[in-house]
């Protein structure tokens, strides 16, 4: 686990392809395949630089993503990063 933040879990290497606001996104290291969407694939592109906190993660995805006005960003980064860490493409911070 990060001490640092969230990031990506240790070997992740994938390969995907996008469309229509869902990617196909496959674990060259696991052999696992998933279907994603816009806010997971850009939760995955953001980690791939670095380990990133919860709060700079949103920060991130309100900057990058057209969200429409209602919308509770937050609950929904929480579950993407809860879901992201079920199937082991992330690790929690510490």
């Amino acid at each position: 686990m990060s001490p640092s933040g969230w990031c990506l879990a240790s070997g992740f290497d994938p390969i995907h392809k996008g469309w229509s606001g869902e990617t196909l996104l496959y674990d060259r290291f696991s052999g696992d395949t998933h279907v994603v969407d816009d806010v997971c694939m850009a939760i995955i592109e953001l980690l791939a630089k670095g380990p990133l906190s919860e709060v700079l993660i949103l920060k991130e995805i309100v900057q990058c993503l057209d969200v429409g006005s209602g919308i509770d960003l937050d609950l929904i980064v929480q579950q993407r990063l809860a879901a992201l860490v079920q199937l082991n493409i992330l690790q929690c911070p510490t």
